[in-house]
């Protein structure tokens, strides 16, 4: 479940139609990942945080400068 949730992730990012969409799409997950710290539910946390350290994420300069969240990689 953990590499199936990392890849969602990182999945969800990269089908976003425009870097703008993909920066909102990084901005919910860290909100979700970071609910999910609130509620004790580790795991799902840190495979979201990792989905978003997957290379195919991660090399996505131009969306994470518009990424709008204070916790940006």
């Amino acid at each position: 479940r953990f590499n199936s949730l990392s890849h969602l992730t990182a999945s969800q990012v990269c089908l976003a139609s425009n870097t703008t969409k993909a920066a909102k799409v990084i901005d919910h997950l860290i909100q979700v990942a970071m609910e999910c710290c609130a509620s004790g539910n580790w795991n799902s946390a840190m495979a979201i945080a990792l989905g978003l350290n997957l290379t195919p994420v991660a090399r996505l300069t131009k969306t994470w400068s518009k990424q709008e969240s204070i916790f940006a990689i």
